[in-house]
């Protein structure tokens, strides 16, 4: 690591154990924000390090912090106003990741968020999204699958039914356990335990597809250091049924070795060179991944590894590259004539064909920067193995 990001992971340390930041006198601050940019923790590092910022930066991280707290006041305000909508309405739903989490930081504003993440039973679906039309949330896709998208004040929210769904790295046990979540609900609120889990195998899919930063490793060391109520025998057990075992206990490793957070579970520590290793992909990676080019062929990778052959990955590959889901193809504009309409996906798909031979230089390298070579499986499935997947 560079002395910057050292640096870089000492402030996330500070701010997780509310301690105090000492400035140091050759950091390059530019290589900080940029971090900080990348991370989206921008207003973290505002409120450790306000005293002593270079004037070269310090308006850009204290825009940053104004920023984060404006969202999030909106986004708490709307929120609650929605869940409150729903329950006047006889819909049951609770809060997952991003604000049901953000309680647990020093300062629950700064836990930057993409989107607020809401669970539903899927029978509620329609009278949600009439709810949600009438408050002037606007649809951004059809009402079909397992996830909605809405929009409003420039925040998005995403409606669920199911916490797993078109997950090629999820195991047939893990989605069944996970969306079978209804019993771990009580008055609006999901369990904790439960929630820790379902943390562990959030990042675990992030991870082992585009990537992740080191945010969704400070929601399980905020967890675990802040959730009294978490039933630690019962945690583990479900992680080794699951097979996140492994996985959660190099986690917890990570976490100490960063933060000096002691989880209280049977911790993997990493050698010195896998620590440099992973610490380095996780500042490539950004918040979630799409930093790092490297990433580009996970999916290949992970194809490859679940069917345990590379022909049938590599088909799978080919398959999907050709006939994408309906939500890959009605996110694109150039298909925005299949919102609300998933009737015209064979017209869809027709169009993708001829736009590829139209475009057959571009697609053609498209598909070759989605394969692995041996190599590339065999350097990608070690890295993956070291951290228990």
């Amino acid at each position: 690591m560079t002395e910057e990001q050292n640096y870089f992971i000492q402030i996330l340390a500070d701010h997780i154990n509310g301690s105090t930041t000492s400035p140091r006198s050759s950091i390059n601050w530019s290589e900080i924000s940029q971090l900080s940019h990348t991370h989206q923790i921008g207003g973290i590092v505002y409120y450790q390090c306000k005293d002593f910022l270079p004037e070269s930066v310090y308006s850009s991280f204290e825009k940053d912090y104004s920023a984060e707290i404006y969202y999030y006041l909106n986004r708490e305000q709307d929120t609650n106003k929605l869940i409150d909508a729903f329950k006047k309405n006889d819909i049951k739903a609770f809060l997952i990741k991003g604000l049901a989490v953000s309680k647990y930081y020093p300062v629950p504003a700064l836990r930057t968020m993409g989107d607020s993440d809401i669970v539903i039973h899927g029978e509620d679906r329609e009278k949600a999204d009439s709810i949600m039309i009438s408050l002037c949330y606007s649809r951004e896709n059809s009402p079909i699958g397992h996830e909605w998208q809405y929009y409003k004040h420039g925040m998005e929210y995403e409606i669920h039914d199911n916490l797993v769904y078109e997950e090629l790295v999820t195991q047939d046990k893990q989605e069944r356990f996970f969306n079978d979540c209804w019993k771990y609900v009580k008055d609006g609120v999901l369990d904790p335990s439960f929630h820790f889990l379902f943390l562990v195998l959030h990042l675990r899919k992030h991870l082992m597809n585009s990537g992740v930063g080191f945010r969704q490793f400070m929601d399980l060391a905020l967890m675990s250091k802040k959730e009294p109520s978490l039933n630690w025998p019962w945690i583990e057990e479900n992680l080794r049924k699951l097979d996140l075992f492994d996985f959660a206990s190099r986690c917890a490793g990570f976490i100490k070795q960063w933060f000096g957070i002691d989880i209280p579970m049977a911790t993997a520590l990493p050698d010195d060179t896998f620590f440099e290793t992973a610490t380095q992909a996780i500042f490539n990676n950004g918040i979630f991944g799409f930093e790092n080019s490297d990433n580009q062929k996970n999916a290949t990778v992970n194809a490859i590894r679940k069917s345990n052959s590379v022909s049938k990955g590599t088909a799978h590959i080919v398959i999907t590259y050709v006939f994408p889901p309906y939500k890959t193809l009605s996110g694109n504009k150039i298909y925005s004539y299949l919102h609300g309409r998933p009737y015209l996906l064979p017209v869809a798909y027709v169009h993708h064909i001829i736009r590829g031979f139209s475009h057959f230089s571009a697609s053609k390298r498209d598909m070759k920067n989605n394969f692995a070579n041996s190599d590339e499986i065999q350097k990608r499935d070690e890295y993956l193995k070291k951290w228990g997947l």
